[in-house]
């Protein structure tokens, strides 16, 4: 009876195929399952920070300017918010331990070309209070320092028609001034300070806190949650898009 069988040469054509369409889709693969973990660690820490501010905010009187009352340091905001959380780690005003350098990816469009952009300056901005907590989560807390009903005044960048900073005659960048309401910023990072990419976007969210109400900085925690899906430029340290 005759039989019918693979060569050997076909078997191994066949599993060098295999391999090349591995190395194609691998690493497709890993990076969207990295970025599903994020999704899945920003909904948990995200959940656990709301229901710690308001049931902060329910206890100080109804609003989120008592929690971030102008009169408070960092600590005392903080410490009204993380005794509804269960923290693991203290840093306190400082971060080492407890909350990494955060970047901000600019896109290609807004300076993007120059590099990273460092927005948190945890380390040289001792006003925010750090703390790592049982989940692993990181949580930074900064008491803004405006007048009564947390009125603040901001230097917000001027940017041209392509997104892109502008600069006097003489090379200064250029601001202007832009009042608001802003009481204090919250800075959430989901997977801690030894994990990466620490990035505004992927792992690392600000949350802005208006007197009665949140804002979404930069990042939007709100619209990742609900599309369950991350918005960020794939960016990496030698100043190259992925």
């Amino acid at each position: 009876m005759k039989r019918i069988a693979f060569t050997l040469s076909e078997v191994l054509i066949t599993l060098g195929i295999i391999g090349v369409v591995a190395a194609l889709t691998l690493p497709a693969l890993v990076a969207k399952y990295k970025d599903m973990v994020m999704l899945s660690q920003l909904k948990k820490s995200y959940s656990s920070f709301l229901n710690a501010l308001n049931l902060a905010k329910n206890e100080q009187g109804g609003m989120y300017l008592y929690v971030f009352d102008p009169s408070n340091s960092s600590t005392q905001t903080a410490q009204n918010i993380l005794k509804y959380m269960k923290v693991a780690k203290d840093c306190g005003t400082t971060i080492r331990g407890c909350m990494a350098q955060i970047y901000y990816y600019p896109s290609k469009t807004n300076n993007g070309a120059g590099g990273l952009a460092n927005v948190s300056n945890l380390d040289q901005n001792p006003a925010w209070y750090n703390v790592v907590l049982a989940d692993g989560s990181s949580v930074g807390i900064t008491q803004y320092k405006g007048s009564n009903a947390c009125y603040m005044v901001f230097n917000n960048p001027v940017l041209d028609s392509d997104g892109n900073y502008t600069y006097d005659s003489d090379g200064n960048q250029q601001f202007s001034q832009n009042p608001g309401y802003q009481c204090g910023m919250t800075l959430i990072d989901v997977n801690g300070p030894a994990k990466g990419p620490n990035q505004l976007g992927a792992d690392a969210y600000f949350i802005g806190v208006y007197p009665d109400g949140l804002w979404q900085y930069i990042t939007n925690a709100d619209k990742t949650i609900s599309e369950n899906k991350l918005f960020y430029d794939k960016y990496d340290f030698n100043g190259s898009y992925k």
